[in-house]
């Protein structure tokens, strides 16, 4: 029998982070195009993007989730209204994924280790579709450390900056 751990993850960030996000401005984006047909790209990022507008771009909120194990991040940046120059070309905006800004934040679990969102190793096993609720409950709670990242550019105690 398959493990519904990952599929019990997913719905969690469904029905909970998801309606979180969009209390607060954002608007989910599915995966289309060449991203929903690439099996790298929706296996990491089922949910798609999510974005808000704000002047003069959009902010971006990425659930990215481990490919071997029901484990998840965020990966958040700002993306300018005129796109961005990447090593590949010219992206306009609504194509950019926050990994291509120059600088974006990774929300962590602890972000010392840069530890995922992730049921702890010994207790997985017995780990039921609402331990995973919970889990992403504690990534709800800091929604307000991601609006005062993206605000101020600057990243709170869960966040990791990446230039």
């Amino acid at each position: 029998m398959a493990d519904p751990s990952r599929q019990w993850l997913i719905d969690a960030l469904r029905t909970r982070l998801l309606p979180a996000l969009e209390g607060q401005g954002f608007v989910q984006h599915p995966l289309v195009g060449e991203d929903a047909r690439s099996t790298e790209i929706r296996t990491s990022f089922p949910l798609g993007q999510s974005r808000r507008a704000r002047a003069g771009g959009h902010d971006l909120v990425e659930i990215q989730l481990d490919r071997r194990r029901p484990a998840f991040r965020l990966n958040l940046g700002v993306a300018p209204d005129a796109g961005i120059l990447h090593a590949a070309g010219p992206v306009a905006r609504d194509a950019i994924w926050v990994h291509y800004l120059p600088r974006y934040f990774e929300l962590y679990q602890h972000p010392l280790f840069r530890r995922w969102f992730a049921i702890g190793r010994w207790s997985r096993a017995s780990a039921k579709a609402e331990d995973y609720g919970a889990l992403v409950d504690r990534a709800v709670a800091l929604l307000p450390e991601i609006d005062q990242t993206l605000a101020a550019g600057k990243p709170g105690p869960h966040m990791r900056a990446v230039a």
